[in-house]
């Protein structure tokens, strides 16, 4: 049994009986749902199925019945958007949401975002069960800004990592990869050392390392410790590039060079000429000539 392309913590089958068992919680509702993928639709209200993909996942398959059901009826009484919370429960389902530097439709309702690299910003968000909702400034100045930072610091940095694998290259340049179905698995580039100690049990290289974030179920990175991280810069472009133009939830295409907390951009895009080419800055190349030799 493959894993399935939507809710890649089940398999195929697994995901199958998921999405029957929730249409059918549904439909003792009264509420009549489509939809096949990770999502289910009932006219214009959307169902997405990560969280309970979740929740199964940890059940033993007799109990999912009851799992899903119970997933569901908490549906009708919970919250739609950030204005429904209580300030303390709003505090503790904010995390920092790594987004396009263009995300807004309306920049001036957003202007607390912070810079982050070429192409990203940083933002707030609270992961509602219908919902991912970006925080706006009314919202962030109700909460008191530096206590909602800290919080979404402290979630994104304990959230769970659901699949790590490791791809090794001829040469033996490692490039790790991490997935997941919640929405804020690249964001975890935000809190990066914490990620590299639950994945290497090791703290980020003094040379740093390269990140990569295609998409936001997707973060993949290689820690610069030797030689092959020329390989690993090379590859990783391409596969960034690639990664981003493959999946739902676009990012970014860029690689980037994490060194001492910050992320600076390691690509060059030519929109004229629609290329995409390494470019990683003086700091870097000089020390992947150091690392030669």
């Amino acid at each position: 049994m493959g894993t399935d392309a939507d809710l890649p913590v089940l398999t195929t089958d697994q995901a199958d009986r998921l999405r029957a068992e929730a249409r059918a919680a549904f439909a003792r509702r009264g509420v009549d749902v489509t939809g096949d993928g990770a999502e289910l639709r009932a006219g214009d209200r959307r169902f997405p199925l990560h969280t309970v993909a979740q929740k199964v996942r940890q059940a033993d398959e007799q109990y999912w019945p009851q799992v899903i059901d119970a997933h569901v009826g908490a549906l009708f009484g919970t919250p739609d958007s950030a204005d429904d919370l209580t300030d303390d429960d709003l505090l503790a389902g904010t995390y920092l949401r790594l987004l396009p530097d263009d995300f807004a439709p309306d920049p001036a309702a957003f202007r607390y975002v912070r810079p982050v690299a070429a192409g990203l910003v940083a933002a707030l968000a609270v992961d509602l069960p219908q919902a991912v909702q970006v925080l706006d400034d009314a919202t962030v100045a109700r909460l008191d800004a530096d206590a909602a930072w800290a919080a979404g610091h402290r979630n994104l940095a304990a959230l769970p990592v659901e699949d790590h694998q490791v791809a090794e290259r001829p040469d033996g340049a490692r490039i790790h990869l991490v997935n997941g179905a919640s929405m804020f698995v690249a964001s975890m580039a935000l809190t990066l050392p914490d990620l590299l100690r639950r994945t290497t049990g090791a703290e980020p290289p003094a040379d740093g390392v390269l990140v990569a974030v295609p998409w936001r179920h997707h973060i993949a990175f290689h820690p610069i410790v030797d030689a092959t991280a020329l390989t690993a810069l090379n590859d990783m472009t391409a596969y960034a590039v690639g990664a981003h133009a493959d999946n739902p939830g676009p990012l970014s295409p860029r690689l980037y060079w994490w060194h001492d907390g910050t992320l600076t951009s390691t690509t060059h895009i030519d929109d004229a000429a629609r290329t995409i080419t390494p470019a990683p800055p003086a700091e870097l190349i000089d020390i992947l000539v150091r690392l030669r030799g």
